[in-house]
């Protein structure tokens, strides 16, 4: 679809939404294409009211999120792990791009929230957790910190096997997070 598609769409939806988000697979590999939409819902005043998120892994360059920030009201990111090893284990790749994300958008102020998908075995430990938690505080002792519970409905078949979080896993997340 084009731009005037996407437009035509919104529209039509106009009367039940408030804003935009987009979203992925990955959001910025699209970046064109989304500052040449946000620009239009920031340019006619028929979309004045909307708000434009983008819904992203954080893996990309400064230079994209500076092409996007203009147009962009926020982001919501996810950090799958602190620990390098960890986020390489869970995604396939290091989360060193991901990380400078998340310092550059919350120093220009794009940083809506960072969103933590936890798996348990996997990224969810005690001492991970308060690593994580001083590391974002260390960013912006404001941040607004999210956490996503895996459930394995639609993973990939690596991660079919993965345990699910259960109620007292989020108890305690909360309670190094909060």
């Amino acid at each position: 679809m084009g731009v005037s598609e996407v437009l035509n769409d919104i529209r039509a939806a106009m009367p039940y939404i408030s804003g935009i988000t987009v979203s992925g697979g990955e959001a910025t590999v699209q970046h064109e294409f989304v500052v040449e939409l946000f620009s239009k819902i920031k340019q006619l005043p028929e979309f004045a009211h909307l708000t434009t998120f983008i819904d992203s892994n954080g893996n990309a360059s400064e230079s994209i999120w500076e092409s996007l920030a203009p147009f962009t009201d926020g982001v919501m990111l996810d950090l799958k792990a602190l620990d390098n090893a960890s986020h390489i284990a869970l995604t396939g790749s290091s989360n060193e791009v991901v990380l400078e994300s998340i310092k550059f958008l919350d120093s220009i102020k794009k940083l809506f929230e960072v969103r933590l998908l936890l798996v348990p075995g996997h990224n969810d430990s005690d001492e991970e957790l308060i690593k994580t938690a001083v590391w974002l505080k260390s960013v912006n002792p404001e941040m607004k910190i999210k956490i996503n519970a895996f459930k394995t409905h639609g993973v990939r078949a690596a991660a079919r096997d993965w345990s699910e979080v259960k109620e007292e896993d989020l108890l305690r997340y909360h309670s190094h997070l909060d």
